[in-house]
């Protein structure tokens, strides 16, 4: 049986890949411009946080789908929160962002 602390720990670190799935996200793209090689810049990073959720998510399923769904949610807050942050920045920029 599950546990509010055990939900909460699958929520937080659904949150926290959350973070740094975006998070590398942002700077992959934002480093583009001026790789060498973008488009091995982008695979890579592409690999190495497929690789890292699907890791995450594999830790979070043998909880049980309660904590999978859990920790989606969470991962999707932090989604928001991440393009919340990008959007502020922008604008304090002066770049047009959608």
């Amino acid at each position: 049986m599950l546990t509010a602390l055990t939900l909460a720990r699958c929520g937080l670190a659904g949150g926290m890949l959350g973070l740094v799935f975006f998070g590398t996200l942002w700077l992959t793209v934002n480093r583009l411009a001026n790789a060498r090689h973008p488009a091995l810049l982008m695979g890579a990073s592409y690999l190495v946080r497929l690789v890292l959720a699907g890791v995450v998510f594999w830790f979070l399923a043998s909880e049980g789908l309660a904590c999978v769904l859990v920790g989606l949610v969470g991962f999707l807050v932090a989604r928001q929160a991440c393009v919340t942050y990008v959007r502020r920045k922008a604008a304090q920029e002066g770049e047009a962002w959608n």
